[in-house]
């Protein structure tokens, strides 16, 4: 019984994965999808993003340099020999055993606009990382854009090369019926069969550059389950719309958007930021500071008998010795028995405060605020340099992309041109063969010569989408299908 429990149990559970594995397989992915699966799960966008919180992060704490610094201390020690007394000042032999506790703070109140600065430095920087997050998504979204259209064009590819393959069993078909009758001789089947052959190899090859084209799509998404991908209803673009488009207008409009224009220029607003932040060095800072403390030494003694009397006790003489006397009055102990001070007591008795400010004004630095503000320059210089190659590099994939429009606009035009050419000649060889008046090795070059053609206006059609796509995306336009 426990034998055919636990058969029945894996066999339960076989055919629950079975399932689920045939589920993830029959699994569509839109684009949209697969752009947004990418954003949550990509490993360089993660980086970008910790990259972004950690200079928020320095914002924080450059807001909270106003805030003031607290600082508590406190020491236990012990002294053998001859040491200083806390309690009198005077170095005796004894061993001592003294504890301290201290507690300081100080708040700038000016200190040359460093603070100021260093917020508005740091809130630029941090505005620049979040552009470079976008821009690297708009990479990858970009990335994932061509290899998701490169599957489709892939999967269209099969379906062209299952189509002639199909077309050519047909053929089969008919050519035997034709050897039946003694139209054409019976070698002709043999040429069809190996054409039937070279067009299962084709498939395979097409399968081939379709499992290729999802596995790079796989690595983009850091997805490797096995999934499908949503073919969409694309519309090929109109030529018109295309001559429509002027690169120098798409460029001055990207000008106004692109993250990564964006980002260098917040770069260059940071490093004129650190001009004034070095030039901080040559400005006075003034700071309040204030402080607390108290300490206990086991040397210290009180008397046991607090008790006092009444005594009076010359002080002096008026007018010159031997004058008339002066006498005060003064309490002093009944006894001199002493104890050790108790430990709360002392600091009770020893506790005191302070409270003042402070001004520190740089005289000489050995040139470091001037080489500082030298290097600020430099910065500025730079971050200058990188935000014109920065729009000269948008300019140039503008125009790159434009100029792979118009040429995979013109080469689909031309295959269109190629498969009306085809299909006349392959329907012209078929009416011949038909009748015998053409053989098999001419039909077969004529429907060859169609199936490139069609290959060929698959590639070129999915290459003008996506070069379309590129430049609407320039132009402020979301990659969808």
């Amino acid at each position: 019984m426990t034998f055919l429990f636990r058969i029945s149990t894996c066999f339960i559970f076989y055919i629950i994965f079975s399932f689920q594995l045939a589920a993830q397989e029959n699994e569509v992915w839109s684009l949209e999808r697969c752009i947004q699966y990418a954003k949550d799960h990509n490993l360089q966008l993660r980086q970008l993003d910790i990259n972004r919180r950690s200079a928020e992060l320095d914002v924080v704490q450059s807001k909270n340099a106003r805030l003031p610094n607290v600082n508590g201390n406190t020491n236990l020690s012990t002294n053998f020999g001859r040491s200083l007394n806390p309690t009198t000042y005077s170095f005796e032999t004894s061993n001592i055993v003294s504890n301290s506790i201290n507690v300081s703070a100080s708040v700038p109140l000016y200190n040359g606009g460093r603070i100021k600065n260093s917020i508005e430095q740091n809130r630029l920087i941090a505005q620049s990382r979040q552009w470079d997050g976008s821009k690297a998504f708009n990479d990858l979204a970009t990335n994932i854009a061509a290899a998701y259209l490169a599957v489709v064009q892939a999967e269209q590819q099969i379906s062209i090369v299952q189509h002639q393959a199909d077309n050519t069993l047909q053929q089969l078909e008919r050519t035997q019926k034709l050897i039946r009758s003694g139209t054409v001789p019976a070698g002709d089947s043999l040429q069809i069969e190996a054409q039937i052959a070279n067009d299962q190899l084709t498939l395979v090859q097409a399968r081939t550059a379709a499992d290729n084209a999802y596995l790079n799509l796989s690595q983009l998404l850091n997805y490797f389950k096995p999934f499908r991908i949503e073919i969409p209803a694309v519309a090929v673009p109109e030529t018109a719309v295309l001559k429509s488009m002027q690169p120098q207008n798409i460029y001055e409009d990207a000008l106004r958007r692109m993250p990564e224009i964006k980002a260098a220029d917040l770069n260059v607003q940071a490093s004129q930021k650190g001009i004034d932040l070095a030039k901080a060095g040559k400005l006075p800072s003034v700071s309040l500071f204030s402080g607390f403390g108290s300490n206990y030494a086991s040397i210290a003694r009180e008397l046991i008998n607090s008790e006092k009397q009444t005594a009076i006790i010359p002080i002096g003489f008026v007018g010159s010795i031997g004058g008339t006397p002066v006498f005060t009055q003064t309490e002093i102990p009944i006894s001199t028995d002493t104890r050790r001070t108790p430990y709360f007591k002392q600091f009770s008795n020893n506790f005191n405060y302070n409270i003042g400010v402070s001004l520190a004004v740089p005289i000489f630095d050995a040139y470091n605020t001037r080489t500082n503000v030298s290097r600020a320059r430099l910065n500025i210089e730079n971050s200058e340099i990188q935000l014109e190659n920065a729009k000269n590099q948008l300019y140039n994939n503008i125009e790159i992309a434009y100029r792979q429009a118009v040429a995979a606009a013109a080469q689909y035009e031309a295959t269109q041109k190629s498969i009306a050419a085809a299909q006349l000649a392959l329907a012209n060889i078929e009416k011949r063969f038909q009748v015998g008046a053409a053989t098999v090795f001419d039909y077969n070059n004529a429907k060859n010569q169609l199936s490139i053609a069609e290959i060929n206006q698959n590639t070129a059609k999915y290459e003008y989408i996506f070069r379309m796509k590129i430049l609407d995306f320039y132009a402020g336009k979301a990659l969808a299908f």
